[in-house]
């Protein structure tokens, strides 16, 4: 069995600061993101582990937002950004502890979106757990994950990757939460080839922006075209929306 070692959270946070640096700019990859959650978000929405803002905003275009994090540094940005916007609110929140308690409204949140941060958490089922008490029956939980353990190398390990799922793990994962599974799909097919040339066989870190605007520009565009309409048999990210009580409509 392979021994992972996982980056701790300071180490992770700094190492993560180059890559969320390196997705500002990219709006067709954003975007698409976005377009891909869109159908499944009900408002308020709570947004866990939110970095730099670059979803917050899009997700605020018709909603209200509460955006909350862990890093200080991630939250001082969100407060600088969004700090006098009427429908986003920045909150600390600890989704493994489920504390403090974001700021919710009355009725709960009608959505929880989480991008690129349920992989860096230990026990993600856990997890899971905690975000469906914050929404109100119904409610949606939207996710969107690394994908396939293949991919799995140093530099899932630097920015303190525990794991990447497959559509059937992550259904696994929603399940033992309570939580009732109701779209799991994979995302970006090409760019499971990328990463694994790229990234897992010649050991390069994915941070330069001239890379990954080169990528928005060029693939996502067509990419987002074709995957906003038919999914693909596997890609480098898994999106997966699960409800809370009652099924969605």
């Amino acid at each position: 069995m392979t021994v992972r070692t996982p980056a701790d959270f300071i180490e992770a946070d700094n190492n993560l600061a180059a890559m969320l640096d390196s997705l500002t700019g990219a709006d067709n990859y954003l975007d698409f993101i976005v377009e891909l959650m869109q159908p499944h978000l009900q408002g308020p929405i709570l947004e866990v582990g939110a970095g730099l803002g670059d979803l917050t905003g899009r997700l605020a275009a018709d909603r209200e937002v509460v955006a909350t994090d862990v890093s200080n540094r991630c939250l001082d940005s969100l407060r600088s950004q969004f700090g006098d916007s009427s429908n986003i609110l920045v909150d600390r929140y600890d989704a493994i502890v489920g504390d403090p308690a974001p700021a919710m409204p009355d009725e709960g949140f009608g959505s929880v979106v989480m991008s690129n941060v349920l992989e860096h958490l230990p026990d993600d089922r856990a997890v899971l757990r905690n975000l469906g008490q914050n929404l109100r029956p119904g409610g949606t939980v939207v996710v969107f994950v690394p994908a396939f353990e293949l991919l799995y190398g140093r530099f899932d390990e630097m920015i303190g990757h525990h794991r990447r799922y497959r559509r059937r793990t992550l259904e696994e994962a929603f399940t033992g939460a309570g939580l009732e599974p109701q779209l799991v799909r994979y995302v970006n097919l090409p760019g499971w080839f990328a990463w694994l040339l790229t990234v897992r066989l010649l050991g390069q870190i994915p941070t330069g922006q001239g890379l990954v605007r080169t990528y928005d520009r060029l693939v996502i565009p067509p990419l987002r075209a074709i995957e906003t309409r038919i999914s693909p048999p596997f890609g480098q990210s898994v999106l997966g929306v699960a409800t809370v009580g009652s099924a969605t409509s």
